[in-house]
């Protein structure tokens, strides 16, 4: 399974999901956890750092993936991505501590990479 190419959240209605309904319960997961743990190793290379929104709307960043063949949409919700950047990176602040329940919360909704760079916005500017 690879990435190979990222499409906006629209264009991705027209490739199959990877909770592909065709498939058997036991198929449908075991190419869903193919696809995360391909999703995570390539957000790791890529160094990608999305918020859930930025993630659906926010541009071209809908990953297809090919497997046997065909393409599939990884169609994660913005709690799901949020989850998946926050178990990636943490909650911005560079701890290794992954503990907190609510983290994901951090990511689905704003990107803290962003918050940082705009409050050292607003330090510089006294």
């Amino acid at each position: 399974m690879r990435v190979i190419k990222t499409v906006s959240c629209e264009e991705s209605l027209k490739y199959i999901d990877c909770w592909d309904m065709n498939l058997s319960p036991d198929e449908r997961t075991q190419l869903y956890n193919a696809a995360d743990e391909c999703m995570n190793v390539y957000c790791k290379i890529n160094n990608i750092r999305l918020s859930g929104i930025e993630y659906q709307y926010g541009g071209t960043y809908i990953p297809i993936l090919e497997h046997n063949g065909k393409e599939y949409a990884l169609l994660d919700s913005m709690r799901s991505w949020g989850k998946r950047m926050y178990d990636l990176w943490g909650d911005g602040s560079g701890s290794d501590d992954r503990s907190d329940k609510m983290g994901y919360c951090k990511w689905a909704w704003s990107n803290p990479d962003e918050i940082d760079k705009m409050a050292e916005k607003n330090e510089a500017k006294g």
